[in-house]
């Protein structure tokens, strides 16, 4: 017997697709697509391990343009600017939060109540960092092809609402519950009561898509719970102060987050109480010691950086986790501050070339193992 079931890569994203299209023909909305267009649109590589989830119409009419056969080197060199962008937020920025992850997985007893706060909030930037990092990446490789990907993220940790972070965060799903879930049960056209219940089924729908876990169930009818509530309260939500809206809004995510990322409902149920009571306000020196910066020693045998080493070190001897506190820092500037990839036109400069070659050499050279990516398991 086989211990393990063994399910093709990306199958979800691929199973949504397939349902697109089937109910696209059903409604004789793609006529005029041929077997080598639908088959290029099933087997298209770049997106099909982590999305983003593609419709037909997204892409096939790409496909047969001619025009874009030929090699476009604006083209190329935009997508990889996007691509060597989506490779570093995976392999140094979603990876050095996983081992701050793991290891408060791996010590769920032993954490005192700051620890689950800041792993909940690792794991709340790995998770982006790590999806969105793979769609740029998707992005950046289909660009070098002449073909434009749909775009997944729209800073959604910006958000001042439930409703706005589900208008930002993983758009091609969003679009796919619209159109193919929401709608077709009378969206919003059939009374305020019929409107909150096909809210919690697309949610419902959405939890279980991520796998067969309550506590991706729980999740799902959580946000959904969320959803109708931000709907009923609308009006007096947004006299609130912008800044409380956000404070509010990036809590209640990175909280629904720890329960989406618990083992169990058990687990999730333990680490919010201990969270909540917030009975130590210690760092454990393990999930300190769990986020290096390993780049300060290679800056370290480098005579050209060695004074900015010695500041970092400096720092590191004066500022207990300070490595921990650095990257969380930098986590919160991008995600606050900086334009999605798909926003930023490229311009050929000596700049943005040397953005490139810092970005993918880095990557490269930190690479210690197998890559893996989290929606890839869903």
């Amino acid at each position: 017997l086989t211990k393990d079931i063994i399910l093709p890569l990306g199958i979800s994203f691929y199973t949504f697709q397939q349902i697109a299209f089937l109910v696209d023909t059903y409604r004789e909305l793609n006529k005029d697509i041929r077997f080598t267009d639908y088959a290029l649109y099933v087997v298209y590589f770049p997106h099909i391990a982590s999305g983003p989830i593609l419709m037909h119409n997204d892409v096939i009419d790409q496909f047969r343009d001619e025009s874009k056969r030929r090699v476009d080197y604006q083209n190329l060199l935009s997508g990889l600017y996007c691509f060597s962008t989506g490779l570093f937020k995976k392999v140094i920025i979603a990876d050095t939060f996983a081992n701050a992850v793991s290891w408060g997985f791996s010590n769920v007893d032993a954490m005192s109540s700051l620890d689950i706060f800041i792993v909940s909030l690792c794991y709340t930037f790995q998770l982006y960092f790590d999806f969105s990092g793979y769609c740029d990446m998707a992005v950046g490789t289909s660009r070098m092809f002449n073909i434009q990907l749909p775009i997944n993220f729209n800073s959604p940790y910006q958000a001042t609402s439930i409703i706005d972070f589900w208008g930002r965060w993983h758009l091609t799903l969003t679009q796919f519950l619209r159109e193919y879930i929401y709608f077709p049960l009378g969206g919003s056209k059939k009374g305020k009561i019929r409107t909150y219940v096909n809210i919690m089924i697309i949610f419902l729908v959405s939890g279980i898509w991520h796998g067969a876990n309550w506590t991706f169930i729980v999740w799902g009818l959580l946000h959904g719970l969320l959803n109708c509530l931000n709907r009923i309260f609308k009006k007096t939500w947004e006299k609130a102060n912008t800044v409380f809206q956000w404070i509010v809004t990036f809590t209640l995510v990175d909280l629904l987050w720890l329960i989406f990322r618990a083992d169990s409902l058990s687990q999730a149920v333990y680490l919010l109480k201990k969270m909540m009571c917030m009975d130590s306000f210690s760092v454990s020196q393990g999930l300190i010691d769990s986020v290096t910066l390993t780049e300060a020693i290679i800056l370290e045998t480098a005579s050209a950086f060695k004074y900015i080493a010695a500041g970092i070190q400096y720092l590191y001897d004066k500022i207990y986790g300070f490595n921990l506190w650095a990257i969380l820092f930098i986590a919160f500037f991008i995600v606050l501050n900086m334009k999605n990839t798909k926003q930023i036109t490229y311009k050929r400069s000596f700049g943005r070339s040397l953005a490139i070659a810092i970005m993918l050499v880095w990557s490269m050279v930190s690479f210690t193992g197998v890559a893996t990516y989290i929606y890839a398991g869903f």
